[in-house]
């Protein structure tokens, strides 16, 4: 069975499942719901609790996966190693690139040795805990000591836009702390699901943290000023719920336990009618969406699949485009004929006897200062990949380089490197370019590259012992 049946048995599964569980909720809601309004809450709560969760999950999981990247490991461990210009244009790449790809509003970097403060814009500031209110966050979130956590403040990059901010910890191998990263999700998205929700089942809804001052609230008035007394910190039931009745209303809270907020539902009218009503036209409302959209998505999705996972695919050891981005972009310039491109080969000279005398740690450390200098020097003029285990491929969208500048300038720049335990590194290199040549088939231009990084490979082992 090739893959795209597999799809489409996978999803007519999901769609009999999701069908059917809307439909065994509603049969078990409809005869529940006139004699137990804290059931009734509680669906309610878990459908807006996941709502939330699915918001702010993909932002936190991001965050996490940043904050272990080993490439910004090391890049905060030799902070100091580099200029601060140096560090403030490879790090607000690196913000960038993750932003872009994301699709966040902001994306930031503290580093704990410096204190600067790195955004995917550039520099913005240095923390100054003792003197800058704004700064005060840094200190209490190292000080608390969890992985992670969200943080409700003015984004200042952002003309002060209130912002939900992850914060995630960074630290080494030994547990040394390095600084702080992660993201800021626009407080609107999250104030938009919210209202919906609202005007949905008719509940008034807020986020509060355990001391119960309110973080989300539809009027943003109350967002840090209000405090909810009616939400204890303790006594959740064995559901991870716990209710109220204020006069005719109940109060409903629930912990999410990813953002360790609380979220607070609050009925002001005829709860089982106005819930009655609602999630029975919510229901038939859903199912029928649902149904129309899975079957626009079997389509949409199946021809999306592999180009959005193509575009987000980053080689973990270097950051550079993978095999996968590299392979769909030659088929892309095999499909186009002759394109003005240059096309340039390199390879790692000497990683095989590093890895069989030193070990594959010492071979992997090559392999990530080359691609740091791949990216360093050709991330503004190209697109840089790894395209296997020594090799690395740079591709220009036009023909005016000046292969010799190139040639002396990257050779000059990789022969200063001295890594902790390979003394020094080479990489070979060849360059062609299509307009040298007016080929037809971008296949032809790698060859050519090829040669010439190979004839530059015999050089630098005509002086070197095999």
């Amino acid at each position: 069975m090739n893959k795209k049946k597999q799809f489409l048995l996978a999803l007519l599964v999901i769609i009999f499942c999701y069908v059917a569980s809307f439909i065994m909720s509603y049969m078990s809601l409809k005869s529940v719901i006139s004699d137990n309004a804290k059931q009734v809450t509680q669906i309610i709560s878990e459908r807006i609790y996941d709502a939330i969760n699915n918001e702010l999950t993909k932002p936190i999981a991001v965050s996490l996966t940043m904050a272990s990247d080993p490439y910004l490991i090391k890049r905060l461990k030799q902070e100091a190693d580099h200029d601060l210009q140096q560090n403030v244009d490879d790090i607000a790449d690196y913000l960038g690139h993750i932003r872009s790809r994301m699709g966040y509003e902001t994306t930031f970097l503290v580093s704990e040795q410096s204190r600067y403060y790195y955004t995917h814009a550039g520099l913005n500031k240095r923390v100054d805990v003792d003197n800058d209110s704004h700064d005060i966050w840094y200190k209490l979130f190292i000080d608390h000591g969890k992985p992670y956590e969200l943080h409700v403040d003015e984004d200042q990059t952002k003309s002060d836009t209130l912002t939900i901010f992850i914060n995630t910890r960074i630290i080494d191998d030994d547990g040394a702390l390095l600084g702080a990263c992660g993201m800021g999700v626009q407080m609107n998205n999250l104030l938009k699901l919210v209202r919906e929700n609202e005007e949905k089942f008719h509940v008034n809804i807020d986020l509060v943290d355990g001391t119960g001052l309110v973080l989300v609230d539809t009027d943003e008035d109350n967002i840090e000023k209000k405090v909810l007394d009616n939400i204890p910190a303790d006594g959740l039931n064995d559901d991870g719920y716990v209710f109220k009745m204020e006069g005719e209303s109940l109060v409903g809270a629930r912990l999410v336990d990813n953002l360790s907020w609380y979220l607070v539902i609050n009925d002001q009218e005829n709860y089982s009618k106005s819930a009655f009503t609602s999630l029975l036209t919510g229901y038939l409302l859903l199912l029928v969406i649902l149904i129309l959209f899975l079957l626009i998505s079997i389509y949409v999705v199946m021809k999306r699949e592999q180009t959005l996972y193509v575009s987000s695919a980053i080689e973990v050891l270097t950051g550079l485009n993978s095999r996968l981005v590299y392979e769909q972009y030659i088929r892309e310039l095999s499909k186009e004929g002759y394109k003005d491109v240059t096309y340039i080969s390199l390879d790692l000279n000497g990683l095989k006897r590093v890895n069989d005398q030193i070990g594959h740690t010492a071979g992997d450390e090559l392999i990530i200062a080359a691609g740091h200098y791949i990216r360093d020097y050709f991330v503004h003029s190209g697109r840089c990949y790894r395209i296997g285990g020594d090799e690395f491929a740079v591709i220009i969208d036009h023909c005016n380089v000046d292969k010799e500048k190139i040639y002396r300038e990257f050779k000059e720049i990789v022969s200063r490197w001295h890594g902790s335990m390979v003394p020094e590194m080479s990489i070979s290199l060849g360059i062609a370019r299509g307009c040298d040549y007016k080929i037809e088939d971008i296949h032809k231009l790698i060859e050519l590259a090829d040669i010439e990084m190979y004839r530059d490979k015999d050089l630098y082992y005509q002086t070197h012992n095999r």
